[in-house]
C-alpha cells in the first residue's frame, strides 16, 4: 500500500514527464499567445475606461476664456503615493461656479496605508490658475466668483 505522499509523488512526476515532452516551440507559442491575449484585453478595457472619462480641458483655442471651475489635475496621497482623479474630478466639478467634497479613502482607495493623505486639485476659473487642497476627513471647497 502506498502513502497519499507516495502517490503525489508519481502523479507530480507524470506531469512533469509529459511537460518536459512537449515541444518547446509549442510551450513558446502558447506562453506567447496567452501574454499577446492578456495585453491585448488589458490595453483594450484601459482605452474603454479612458474613452467614458470626460476630458480635464475643454475643448478652446488660446484666448478662450472658460466659465466655471475647469479641473487640469486632482490626485489624492501623501506626495509620494497617490492616485489620480482628473477625469472623475473633472466630472464633478466642471464648468460649476463652486463645489465641494468630502476628502476620504472612498475617492479611490487608499493609496498610502497609515499616512496622512490629502487631495490637491489644480483648475482655473475664468482662466486664472489656481490650487486647492484639503487633507483626508476634511472637505475641499473650490469656487469660482
Amino acid at each position: 500500500m502506498r502513502s497519499s505522499a507516495g502517490v503525489a509523488g508519481i502523479a507530480a512526476f507524470a506531469l512533469l514527464s509529459a511537460y518536459a515532452a512537449a515541444p518547446p516551440s509549442a510551450l513558446a507559442q502558447s506562453y506567447e499567445e496567452g501574454y499577446r491575449r492578456g495585453f491585448e484585453d488589458g490595453f483594450s478595457a484601459g482605452q474603454r475606461a479612458a474613452e467614458q472619462k470626460p476630458a480635464a480641458i475643454p475643448p478652446g483655442g488660446p484666448g478662450t476664456v472658460n466659465r466655471g471651475i475647469i479641473v487640469i489635475r486632482a490626485g489624492y496621497g501623501d506626495g509620494r503615493r497617490e492616485c489620480m482623479l482628473t477625469g472623475q474630478m473633472a466630472g464633478y466639478m466642471n464648468g460649476r461656479m463652486s463645489a465641494q467634497l468630502e476628502v476620504t479613502n472612498t475617492l479611490c482607495g487608499d493609496p498610502a496605508p497609515g499616512q496622512r493623505k490629502s487631495l490637491t486639485l489644480e483648475y482655473t476659473c475664468g482662466g486664472a490658475a489656481k490650487r486647492a487642497s484639503a487633507y483626508e476627513h476634511r472637505t475641499l471647497y473650490v469656487s469660482c466668483p
